[in-house]
């Protein structure tokens, strides 16, 4: 549902906007979006100034979430590539679908590289080995980001062939593994393989031995593209930008509108050239295609099992577990109340299998996602603790903490621990 403001669209924004970017500063992404955000300064596209903030860790889920969670009024909003789209398929319970796309705002395509002591020409010879020796060349990605689907994508060009995925970080850990050995190959942007490439400065650096674009890039003219090579591979990444949803649309248009202006500035195009970037705007009904394609090529991919899956379980176990933790200490803080016998009102009793029941209809209604955590949780902890009290003034300190808890720990949760909840 659209947030309700009385501001028109002449009016928006009356307020600084802000840009989630979910990776640490000076990455590709953050180094991305601040070119736009000072191409828009530059040519005073917007009213109100644009406020990069970065919210790094778990590959951007934990950006990500906070930008989900914000009011969609369109003062927050979510600078994310491809690693939105990659989210769903690695364990994640949202994805894009919980976002309204504003605008792509230019792409890069993938360099193929290895090591400076790699011992392969291109990529088909690559692939044929991993072919013959199935899971031994050791391929260093980010776990489900981009970089963990274009290995996948790889391993699907040549049927029997198969890598040894290695969770590592960014560009720089991928980089500093292939140079000492603990990998076989990766993959990097134009920009990062330009920055990292072997030279005779350089003789420890990357060496490219395939571009997965459609034709050769200008500055790797001596790489061939994947397709020379009888890999028929193209892809790379998008700069995507995200509103919450539920931002009115209206806003969803003047933000697209400021960012497709920001596109046409001579300043941001010459800059993108020099990191290798297209840049290429696309809104509305182009923008949805890009998506959907992107996201049928996701989902035909083999994904397998993967860690991040065992990392969900953990966090509702450690939510339920900190939940009933605080419930029992309400219930036991009304036991304690003076001229309560404590031992007597916990001997086993008919209100025992009440509170089984209270307990397991928490779990089952936090299952069905219908309910707010915080509403179920105050009345799981409040319902508990009335069936425990054995009298009206301990059963109203109960109900008092079960209010408490249930709107303490959705703040703790979701604004501070940046954790989804129901």
């Amino acid at each position: 549902m659209a947030v309700a403001s009385s501001e028109s669209l002449d009016e928006f924004p009356r307020k600084p906007i802000k840009i989630i970017v979910p990776f640490g500063p000076g990455g590709a992404s953050d180094t991305l979006a601040r070119i736009v955000q000072e191409a828009i300064r530059r040519d005073e596209l917007a009213t109100e100034p644009l406020v990069i903030i970065n919210v790094p860790g778990a590959g951007g889920t934990i950006g990500s979430r906070r930008a989900k969670n914000a009011r969609p009024d369109g003062y927050t909003i979510l600078n994310l590539h491809d690693g939105l789209l990659t989210a769903k398929h690695t364990g994640h319970d949202y994805g894009a679908e919980e976002f309204i796309p504003i605008a792509s705002t230019g792409s890069s395509h993938t360099v193929v590289c290895t090591g400076p002591k790699g011992k392969w020409s291109d990529l088909n010879k690559l692939l044929l080995e991993a072919r013959e020796r199935p899971g031994e060349l050791k391929f260093g990605m980010n776990l489900g980001a981009p970089s963990h689907f274009v290995g996948l994508q790889l391993q699907e060009t040549m049927e029997g062939a198969s890598f040894g995925m290695i969770p590592l970080q960014g560009g720089a850990d991928r980089f500093e593994k292939l140079v000492g050995g603990h990998i076989d190959l990766s993959i990097f942007s134009v920009s990062e393989y330009l920055q990292f490439r072997m030279t005779d400065r350089r003789p420890d650096g990357l060496r490219a031995i395939a571009y997965l674009g459609p034709e050769r890039h200008p500055q790797l003219a001596g790489t061939p593209t994947g397709r020379e090579v009888g890999i028929d591979l193209v892809t790379g990444t998008t700069q995507f930008w995200w509103a919450p949803k539920g931002t009115p649309t209206e806003r969803i248009q003047k933000l697209g509108d400021i960012l497709e202006a920001a596109m046409e500035s001579e300043w941001l195009q010459s800059r993108y050239r020099q990191k290798s970037v297209e840049p290429i705007c696309l809104r509305g009904e182009p923008l949805a295609k890009l998506i959907a394609e992107k996201e049928a090529e996701l989902a035909s991919l083999n994904v397998g099992d993967l860690s991040t899956a065992g990392g969900k379980v953990e966090m509702v176990r450690f939510v339920c577990g900190g939940v009933i933790l605080f419930g029992l200490s309400a219930v036991l803080l009304g036991l304690m109340a003076p001229g309560v016998d404590l031992m007597a009102n916990l001997a086993l009793n008919r209100r025992s299998w009440l509170v089984v029941g209270v307990f397991l209809g928490y779990l089952a209604i936090l299952q069905t996602r219908l309910v707010p955590f915080w509403l179920v949780t105050i009345l799981f902890i409040g319902g508990l603790g009335w069936s425990l009290a054995p009298n009206l003034r301990s059963g109203k300190i109960a109900i008092a903490w079960s209010v408490i808890l249930g709107l303490g720990l959705q703040v703790l949760f979701q604004r501070i621990l940046i954790i989804d909840l129901p």
